[in-house]
Order: structure tokens, then C-alpha cells, then sequence
């Protein structure tokens, strides 16, 4: 079985070079926009041929023998739009099985998801619109024009986690607005929802889903709406047990929020995602956001208390053999 891992640049034409241990030779050139799913051991077993598409000169054709299977790691539509155009020309020249088909890939926009999931039951899906303002005065006319009222959000396009995020809860928040750079970039205004829970606090789930199959990948919980791993090292999570309910989640997640992520894969039809959401008592979801970019290992084992990448993996490696095989499930 030979697997073509397709990466691509992002559209601005640039990588980043990190430095590890002040040696070059430890050094690695990473390319935003793609998910490292090949680099991690558990994949070694797999031969793959990995292309980088993209750049500032027009790529030359090439010639490649019809692989058992494609994986398109180009996962976000915000910073790779013109590389995932060119991952659906190869995919189609080609015509091998395919996990995350680039043309889907490129519905995964915060605005697009919050349209295509915007009529699903059970499924709540913040209003989200894609801007480009001139400056920072033209953001509350923004939001009067497109039905916002206060409290919403602001972030940069093609960012993801925390990075960049500013809730603007009230008039006052206004000038905060200075920090971002008005030079023709994107942005995503999108309506804050109060996911509060009745205990005061702020709970943040993801699930993965592969193949159709929901697993759990953690919880978070966090005094603060934004949240993040480092949550974890807080003194919640000492006094209020926090841990313990995470097990609980991720051994046995709610079965109405499990039918909903299978309710999603079928409307987005990817093959490999990632959600992040808040839920409610009865299962219920609010979506934060949904992408192919999620990570879902990382090398601190703090941040995966319960092993569920192994299970995400494991996952995954059935879902590359049956679709390499000619075994992919009906969509």
C-alpha cells in the first residue's frame, strides 16, 4: 500500500524555519495549514510519498504512479485556499480514494460552518461573518449592518486556539480594536453564547471523528470563557476534581452528542476532524469550531491524561486501510 501525502504552502508563499536546540540540524521548516499526521511514529509503518504544492512559481506537471490512497493534509481553507484548489485538480487527475477531499476541506470556513450547520437540531452553531474592515472604526458599523449586537468576537482570519481573539462585550471594549491591523486582511465577526454552566463554570469539549466513528479526545474546564490546556495546571482542577469528570466524558460521552457529531460528518462529509463545543445537560451542542487542522497528540502527556490518542490513531489507521483497500463506507 503506497499513500500520497499531499502539503501545501500557504498563500502568502511562506514556511517557518524553528530552531530546536540552537542546531540546525535539529531545525524544521513547517508549512501552516497542513496537519502532521505522518510525522508521528505511529504512521512510520505506512509508505508514503509526501508532495509540497503551492509556491510562488507555477508548479511544472508531474508524473506520479496511482497511489493506494490519498491524504490530503492541506486543512485550512482561511490560509491555503489556492493549494487546496490545486490538491482538488490532482485528486480528481488521479482518481484514487481520498481522506478529506480538498473541495470539502474548503467548507470548513468559520462562515461556512456556521451556514451549513446553521438548520441542524440539537446543533447550535454561533452566527459567524467573514469581514474585511479598513479600519477599526468601521467595526461596530459592521456589526449594525450584519445584526450583531454586543457581546461578539473578533479574530483573524486563519488563526486558531485563543490567538487573537478579542470579545468585544460592550462599547467600552471599542478601542481594543487598535491591536489588529486593518491592511486588507480578513476577519470573522461572530456572536459570543454565554456556555456557562450552572456550577460557574467553563467547560470545553472535542471530539474527533473518524471514518463516521465520534471518540472524545478531552474536556476542559476553566473559570475563564477562553480556555485552554494550561487550565489544567489551575487550582480548579485540584479542588474541584475536574479530572475525574473528564474520565467520565471520555469513557463515556453522552449519546445524544455522539448521534450529533455523526449528524455533522454526514452533512460535511470529511473523513478526519476535529470539534470543539460546549454541551449542554441533554447532549445538546454548541459548536466553536470545526476543522481538519485540530491537533489531537501532543508529547506532553498532561495534555492527554486518558491515552485517547492512541484510540484516535488506532482509528485512523483502520480508516486509511479500509479506504486504500476499496473499502470506504458509503457516504
Amino acid at each position: 500500500m503506497t499513500i500520497l501525502n499531499l502539503m501545501g504552502v500557504s498563500d502568502d508563499n511562506r514556511s517557518v524555519l524553528a530552531i530546536n536546540a540552537r542546531s540546525i540540524d535539529k531545525s524544521a521548516i513547517i508549512h501552516k495549514g497542513n496537519v502532521s499526521v505522518f510525522e508521528h511514529p505511529f504512521f512510520k509503518k505506512f509508505a508514503v510519498q509526501t508532495i509540497l504544492l503551492g509556491g510562488e512559481k507555477k508548479s511544472v506537471p508531474f508524473q506520479i504512479a496511482r497511489p493506494s490512497l490519498i491524504f490530503n493534509s492541506i486543512c485550512d481553507p482561511d490560509t491555503n485556499a489556492n493549494t487546496l484548489d490545486h490538491a482538488s485538480q490532482i485528486v480528481e487527475e488521479i482518481g484514487a480514494p481520498v481522506i478529506n477531499h480538498p473541495a470539502y476541506v474548503k467548507r470548513t470556513r468559520r462562515d461556512a460552518i456556521s451556514r451549513l450547520l446553521g438548520d441542524k437540531e440539537h446543533i447550535r452553531v454561533p452566527k459567524t461573518v467573514r469581514i474585511i474592515p479598513k479600519k477599526a472604526a468601521e467595526i461596530p458599523k459592521f456589526a449594525e449592518q450584519l445584526g450583531f449586537s454586543f457581546p461578539y468576537i473578533l479574530r483573524p482570519a486563519g488563526t486558531h486556539g485563543g490567538r487573537g481573539m478579542l470579545l468585544l462585550s460592550d462599547p467600552s471594549k471599542l478601542p481594543e480594536l487598535e491591536q489588529f491591523a486593518f491592511d486588507g486582511r480578513e476577519y470573522y465577526m461572530t456572536e459570543f453564547v454565554d456556555f456557562r454552566s450552572p456550577d460557574g463554570l467553563y467547560r470545553k469539549y472535542r471530539f474527533f471523528v473518524i471514518g463516521g466513528e465520534a471518540i472524545p479526545r478531552h474536556m476542559i474546564a476553566s473559570e475563564s470563557w477562553k480556555i485552554h490546556s494550561a487550565s489544567r495546571e489551575s487550582e480548579l482542577y485540584r479542588s474541584r476534581d475536574i479530572m475525574k469528570e473528564e474520565k467520565a466524558f471520555v469513557d463515556h460521552p453522552p449519546q445524544q452528542s455522539v448521534s450529533l457529531c455523526t449528524t455533522i460528518y454526514e452533512t460535511l462529509k470529511l473523513d478526519f476532524f476535529g470539534i470543539d463545543c460546549s454541551i449542554d445537560e441533554e447532549g445538546n451542542l454548541l459548536v466553536f469550531e470545526i476543522n481538519a487542522c485540530m491537533r489531537y497528540a501532543t508529547p506532553d502527556p498532561k495534555t492527554d491524561p486518558f491515552y485517547q490518542t492512541e484510540k484516535i490513531e488506532k482509528a485512523l489507521a483502520r480508516l486509511i486501510e479500509q479506504k486504500a483497500g476499496g473499502m470506504q463506507k458509503p457516504r
